[in-house]
């Protein structure tokens, strides 16, 4: 059984194949300048790095059985009616909402309920408030 496992991370693509034997192969490449500057990142080129990434890594090997996705923690964009990305992909340490959150921790009655509901405190990291 052949396992690919593909990875698009805060700030490199990755790829490892595995099988019953253990790990194959493992790459990865760090994203470029163009395509994230960590907070922020291009969603369709890093889907082509990774796919790349992930092609260099099979190397000619079988088919998979399985293909594996993981993301590193969790974005938000805005995608038009066809799915197609209208921003970047704005990542987890986009800190863009710190003046929002500051605001918003400020209001005691908000805050805790928000910590009631979610169990998480207001910070500027979550996609609620980006």
């Amino acid at each position: 059984m052949l396992i690919l496992v593909l990875e698009a991370s805060t700030s490199s693509a990755k790829a490892m194949l595995y099988s019953q034997k253990g790990v194959l192969k493992v790459e990865s490449v760090n994203y470029p300048a163009d395509i994230s500057d960590v907070k922020t990142q291009d969603a369709d080129a890093v889907f082509s790095l990774m796919m790349q990434v992930g092609r260099r890594v099979l190397d000619g090997q079988a088919t998979p059985d399985f293909i594996v996705l993981s993301g590193a923690w969790h974005g938000v964009m805005a995608l038009d009616s066809s799915y197609k990305p209208l921003t970047r992909v704005h990542s987890w340490p986009d800190r863009s909402a710190s003046v929002l959150t500051k605001e918003l921790s400020k209001d005691k009655p908000f805050s805790s309920r928000f910590y009631q509901e979610t169990g998480c405190v207001v910070h500027s990291t979550y996609p609620l408030f980006k």
